[in-house]
This record gives structure tokens, C-alpha cells and sequence, in this order.
């Protein structure tokens, strides 16, 4: 079956797509989902919201995120992915046959190479992009990047240690500067509440 050419009616959303659109599955008559992958997806997302308890259970036994707190499980990833391109880096070779094993098997060699190509591409596009507008926030906001800088390297450094949101506990935090002036007194707000600070107060103060 050519699946590149062949088209399903996703059950979920009712678009008819190519089967590229639908995850595997044995047990359907045409090997596919009904679902469309989008829509999958989001049914996924949607059962694990409306099921915490029970995912979170399901994770526990797994030994896996739930076992940990936010900042610990970011430091597990973080060494998991450093190992992993040390050795990718030592064995470029290993790297060509895990991709080689991620192929989908509805992609020829071609038509992965092609995608292949186009990822890279806008991976270094995207790249350049942030760079451009990192250097530019830097340009325009010398004081604001000198503070950020200087929390960045005071947490390294050990001289200053990350506290839960000061407004609901939250771990995942930013250190946000009421005054620029005075780089290393940071409030630590989650992303949501450092947002509605901003919303209610404003920039803080001398930040030009």
C-alpha cells in the first residue's frame, strides 16, 4: 500500500488526510488509527488532564517524572542529553544508525532524506533567528542583559540558590528584577505570576 497516496477520513475532526496523518494500528483493517495524529494527540493530552491521579500513579511505577520535583528531573534530562551527544560526538557512526532506525516505514529513503534536509534547514535558521534577537535584547536593553547575567552566574556560582514562586510555590521559576540597580535582589515568580507582576506594575525600575 502507498501510503503517501492512499487517504483515510479521520473519525475525530472528520478531514479526510493521507495515512501519513494516522499512527499505525494492527488491529484496524487498514493498519491505521481512526484518529488523524493531531487529533490523537490531543485525546491524549485531554485523558491525562482529566486523569492526573491516575497517570501520575502510572509514572510513579515507571519510576519515572512523577518520582521527582521539577528542578530534579530538568537535571536528569539535562545529564541524559549531555551523555548522549558526548557519545554521538565520539561516534558519529552510532548516530547515522539510530536515524537510520527512526526512519518511518512510510518514507522512502528519498522522501526521508528530503525531510531530513528540510529540518536541518530550519534548525539553522531558527538558530540564527535567536541569535539575532538575543543580540539585539542585548542592544536595546544593555542594563536589563548586564542584571540577567549577573543572576545567571550568582546561581553557577552558588551565591544565589532558586526559591519556589513567591505567589503559589510553584519550582518552576524566573529570578525577576524590581530594580536593575540592584542586579543579585531578585524576586523569584513562576512564568504566570511574573507576567501578571509586570501587568500590574510595569517595568522594573531603571532598566535603561
Amino acid at each position: 500500500m502507498n501510503e503517501a497516496l492512499s487517504t483515510k477520513k479521520c473519525s475525530k475532526c472528520g478531514e479526510v488526510k493521507s495515512l501519513l496523518h494516522f499512527h499505525k494500528h494492527k488491529q484496524s483493517k487498514d493498519g491505521h488509527n481512526n484518529y488523524c495524529k493531531l487529533c490523537n494527540c490531543a485525546a491524549s493530552k485531554a485523558y491525562a488532564v482529566a486523569h492526573k491521579e491516575e497517570v501520575a500513579a502510572k509514572a510513579k511505577l515507571r519510576g519515572k517524572k512523577a518520582n521527582y520535583t521539577e528542578d530534579e528531573w530538568a537535571e536528569i534530562i539535562k545529564v541524559k542529553q549531555e551523555k548522549a551527544l558526548a557519545y554521538f560526538e565520539a561516534n558519529p557512526d552510532k548516530l547515522e544508525q539510530k536515524r537510520k532506525r527512526g526512519r518511518k516505514k512510510s518514507f522512502t529513503d528519498a522522501e526521508w532524506e528530503a525531510d531530513l534536509a528540510k529540518r536541518r534547514e530550519r534548525s539553522v535558521e531558527n538558530a540564527q533567528r535567536k541569535a539575532e534577537l538575543n543580540r539585539a535584547y542585548r542592544e536595546s536593553n544593555p542594563k536589563k542583559y548586564v542584571a540577567q547575567s549577573a543572576v545567571g552566574n550568582a546561581l553557577r556560582d552558588g551565591i544565589l540558590v532558586k526559591q519556589p514562586c513567591e505567589v503559589c510555590g510553584s519550582l518552576t521559576v524566573h529570578g525577576h528584577h524590581p530594580d536593575y540597580d540592584k542586579p543579585l535582589n531578585v524576586m523569584w515568580l513562576c512564568p504566570e505570576h511574573h507576567k501578571d507582576w509586570h501587568r500590574e506594575n510595569g517595568e522594573g525600575l531603571n532598566g535603561n
